[in-house]
């Protein structure tokens, strides 16, 4: 049974990020991320993504919440959200915007939660620094 429930979870989790990939395009939006209308307008980015990403997977029945942090991108690091589900005891980290069910360690989480999570980033965000020695990513 144990087994089963975690092939579903997979399942839903790789399901869900393929039809957001084919139908949701990336597109810059201000302001915060209202699902509906993300829906409605088959676009937004990563906040959009997030939010949405992690309502299909509450309604699907698995607990999920926002992430708030940066990532790298083209040799350094900028603010992204992802999402995190809760898939057998523990959570797992997945990138709804790059469609990405295995994050690397090119993500650095500072928050969860609600977008007003986001505002905690502010100032930490423009004051942090963050020095890469090294990097190579393995598949």
């Amino acid at each position: 049974l144990k087994n089963r429930a975690k092939e579903q979870s997979n399942t839903m989790t790789h399901s869900v990020l393929a039809w957001m990939r084919r139908e949701i395009n990336f597109t810059r939006s201000p302001g915060t991320p209202r699902v509906l209308e993300t829906l409605r307008r088959r676009r937004g980015d990563c906040n959009e993504y997030s939010a949405l990403y992690v309502t299909l997977m509450r309604a699907a029945g698995l607990p999920a919440e926002q992430v708030y942090g940066l990532v790298i991108h083209q040799q350094s690091f900028r603010y992204h959200a992802w999402a995190r589900i809760w898939v057998n005891g523990k959570w797992v980290e997945v990138d709804p915007t790059r469609n990405t069910p295995e994050l690397h360690a090119g993500y650095i989480s500072f928050a969860t939660g609600s977008p007003s999570s986001q505002e905690k980033l502010k100032a930490l965000i423009g004051s942090t620094h963050v020095e890469v020695s090294g990097w190579s990513k393995t598949r």
